[in-house]
């Protein structure tokens, strides 16, 4: 077995099945397949720790600076489009995103 008979490529096991056997047979077929994969993984189990879960600091540092961009960003659009149109609703929405701004860089 290999990536281009078990894969979505033409040639597939399933793609064989569904052709040779028909839609109904290919999903009985695929049904069967995710049975054994989810026993298979009941059996020998799976784990992961709290060390899987925690970024390392490299990321954590990227995360922390595309946030702050992002945050940035959406705060000086929002000011440039609220200057350029004076309406009332903008304002109060300025003022909204003002306040936001506040308690995003607390």
């Amino acid at each position: 077995m290999c990536k281009k008979s078990l894969g979505t490529s033409s040639g597939s096991l399933v793609h064989i099945v569904a052709v040779e056997l028909g839609h109904e047979i290919a999903r009985m077929f695929y049904g069967n397949i995710q049975t054994v994969v989810n026993n298979w993984t009941l059996i020998e189990g799976h784990s992961i720790g709290i060390g899987d879960c925690i970024a390392d600091n490299e990321t954590y540092e990227e995360i922390q600076r595309v946030t702050k961009e992002a945050k940035v960003t959406l705060t000086t659009n929002m000011f440039s489009h609220c200057e350029k149109t004076k309406t009332l609703f903008k304002v109060q929405l300025y003022s909204s995103f003002f306040i936001l701004n506040n308690f995003l860089y607390k």
